[in-house]
């Protein structure tokens, strides 16, 4: 009787694929041997540890591109959910978007409240623009006079920015005045001006009507659907009961 000796103990080479499908592949020289992809019993298997189990190349390739796709998918399906979440959040008045603008402050919860050392500045410079028709330098060196009551807007950054003309036009084309909250900013796009898109509802308190801050606008510009006057839609019915509309979350609407 012959005693199989034991394996080896030194690394030996790998000399068989033992495949972990039993269909062979679409091509190759493997695809001619009969039964499974390549004759290796489970014997041969277990006695020789130089045996490699791996899938075959085809096979390999084709669980790289569905974990690849699978990933993608899950990426982009967080990335939707995240959206509507901050869209969600927005619609019921949440400020997500860095500092509160000049004029407001931020509760704990996020919202935004007229500030009492900055909302009545941010009132005079629509009123001097509309009432009195002066430009932007003008009411910004204006406003540099009497620092002690218009304090200095602040950059995003955190630095202060001073009263300048283009710290002015900003103001006054600051739609968030007017009580609503920007679900999509305004862009311009082959050449041409694309409103923001608004919130219909009041979200916090306003600082100016929507007659005066629609006034304070450059001749032409395009304006908000939410700030548009009923007599320049196509549909002279409010916006609540125009078809498509859906109340968000939070709102008092039925």
């Amino acid at each position: 009787m012959v005693t199989p000796s034991a394996p080896s103990s030194e690394p030996t080479q790998a000399r068989t694929l033992v495949p972990l499908l039993q269909s062979p592949p679409p091509s190759g020289p493997a695809s001619s041997r009969s039964g499974s992809l390549w004759a290796v019993s489970a014997a041969e298997v277990a006695a020789d540890p130089g045996v490699v189990r791996r899938w075959p190349r085809w096979v390999a390739r084709r669980l790289r591109r569905e974990r690849a796709a699978a990933i993608a998918t899950y990426r982009r399906e967080l990335a939707a959910r995240a959206v509507a979440a901050r869209r969600a959040l927005v619609w019921e008045g949440v400020h997500l978007g860095g500092p509160a603008p000049y004029g407001y402050r931020l509760r704990e919860d996020r919202r935004l409240m007229p500030d009492a050392a900055t909302a009545h500045a941010v009132r005079l410079i629509f009123q001097w623009t509309v009432g009195e028709n002066l430009r932007p330098a003008v009411i910004a060196r204006m406003l540099r006079g009497y620092p002690w009551m218009f304090p200095s807007p602040v950059r995003p950054d955190g630095m202060p920015g001073g009263w300048t003309g283009r710290a002015v036009r900003a103001i006054l084309a600051n739609p968030r005045y007017t009580g609503r909250h920007v679900l999509a900013a305004a862009t311009r796009r082959n050449g041409s001006y694309l409103p923001a898109v608004l919130t219909p509802h009041l979200v916090h308190p306003p600082l100016v009507g929507d007659g005066l801050w629609r006034l304070a606008q450059p001749p032409g510009r395009a304006l908000p659907a939410a700030l548009t006057p009923i007599e320049d839609r196509h549909d002279e019915r409010p916006w609540f009961e125009q078809p498509g509309f859906r109340p968000g979350p939070g709102s008092d609407m039925p």
